[in-house]
């Protein structure tokens, strides 16, 4: 509880701290307390203020509620009705904070469950982790490339457990400086730094009863790893420049693209904090072990795409979707959106040709049809292109099959007469 000798001070406050409720009187020196009610409500519109006078009128009351007050009273205030309107102006400023938290998650829910899919039995055996990881309540660790998909992986954790009505924090361990982020993880006091001059809440006590997701969690640095690590082990720390120990109740969802075990081994990332992060461990999958997945991802983004635009949906060539199959997709699932997204745009959202595709992904077309050294012949030929087809399929040899066109009883008496073990 904060106190404030007269409005000027009162807006100050305001703006340096948090608050859930304002109890203002209505006579005051230079800036009364009606005034200072409409500077409240056009710059927090979604805080109670609570009116105090000894000088009540209905008129003043009425005028009160049409600017935006919560309630009048009249002094000598009743203690007993004045805890009961508090404890309704705190609620209810704590469910329009969630109502509006909730319509943003709402949107981002939505596009979880439109981009988190597949129906190839690599991404439903991901589908089936979620479903089980979500139903506990421990903390879990996505490893995979970049672009596979972690962070929607860690919202569908989120949103089917018990926590789903509570708030999902995610920040990005990679992007700031190890003091910004031991900021922004467990918030700061005001003066605490050159530049604090305001507290400021961390994302530990905004994912209180909800979840937290570190994403890139192997960018921590050493030192701040200690603290993180002693946050996740009893839930509680303390701001930064601040000595009051403040306990939360948080799920830790941590994801990187970046081999962690080895990270261990070499020293630069704690193996405690490795191993408590890691009690649930799933795997995203990089798109090229999921090419089954391409047409229907390719189909959504550019469905998409057309709704946005308000165009009807376009044909692909048949030749642009045998380029998109065999492409290796370094970039996996997030560099075909941006490569659909581009040819949707060339081809003003008709049909998409080949010329529409970027030039990165034609060059790499290119690379691919080198020939194999001369002086082969046809049947070190069929060995070497069968040995090429069976590494871009990650050794899957119904892929294998397919693309070759053979059935796979041809395949195996072919991997056996030349003697190919992967």
């Amino acid at each position: 509880i904060y106190t404030a000798n007269g409005a000027s001070e009162a807006l100050q406050l305001l703006h340096q701290y948090n608050f859930g409720l304002v109890i203002s009187d209505v006579i005051m020196k230079n800036i009364n307390g009606m005034q200072l009610l409409d500077k409240i409500h056009i710059t927090y519109p979604e805080l109670p203020v609570v009116m105090l006078t000894a000088y009540g009128t209905i008129k003043a009351a009425v005028d009160a509620i049409h600017r935006g007050a919560y309630d009048y009273l009249t002094k000598p205030v009743n203690y007993e009705h004045l805890n009961l309107i508090l404890n309704r102006a705190l609620e209810k400023h704590r469910l329009m904070q969630r109502t509006h938290f909730l319509e943003q998650e709402l949107e981002r829910s939505y596009a979880l469950h439109q981009n988190l899919i597949g129906t190839s039995p690599t991404m439903q055996e991901v589908f089936r982790l979620i479903e089980v990881i979500s139903k506990s309540d421990v903390n879990v660790l996505i490893q995979g490339e970049s672009g596979t998909g972690k962070e929607l992986a860690a919202r569908a954790i989120h949103y089917l457990s018990h926590r789903h009505n509570k708030n999902f924090i995610a920040v990005n361990c990679s992007v700031l400086t190890e003091d910004l982020l031991a900021s922004e993880l467990f918030g700061h006091e005001k003066g605490s730094f050159t530049g604090a001059i305001k507290q400021k809440l961390g994302r530990f006590e905004l994912a209180d009863r909800g979840t937290l997701f570190l994403d890139e969690v192997a960018d921590i640095r050493p030192n701040l790893q200690v603290k993180l690590l002693r946050a996740v082990e009893q839930q509680c720390f303390e701001r930064v420049g601040g000595t009051h120990t403040i306990y939360v109740d948080v799920r830790i969802i941590a994801a990187t693209n970046a081999n962690i075990k080895t990270l261990v081994k070499k020293g630069l990332f704690r193996e405690d904090l490795y191993y408590r992060l890691n009690v649930l461990p799933l795997m995203m999958p990089p798109l090229r072990v999921r090419k089954d997945d391409i047409p229907l991802l390719v189909h959504h983004y550019l469905q998409k795409l057309a709704n946005k635009a308000n165009k009807q949906l376009p044909q692909l060539e048949a030749k642009v979707m045998k380029i998109l199959l065999n492409h290796h997709w370094q970039g996996n699932v997030r560099e075909l959106q941006n490569i659909i997204e581009y040819a949707f745009t060339i081809s003003e959202g008709k049909t998409i040709k080949i010329s529409h595709l970027p030039p990165t992904i034609l060059e790499d077309r290119k690379k691919n049809l080198t020939l194999p050294p001369l002086g082969m012949t046809l049947a070190e030929l069929e060995k070497y292109y069968m040995q090429a087809t069976l590494c871009s399929t990650g050794g899957n040899r119904t892929k294998t099959a397919k693309l070759l066109g053979i059935s796979r009883a041809s395949l195996y008496q072919k991997l056996k007469r030349y003697n190919i073990t992967n």
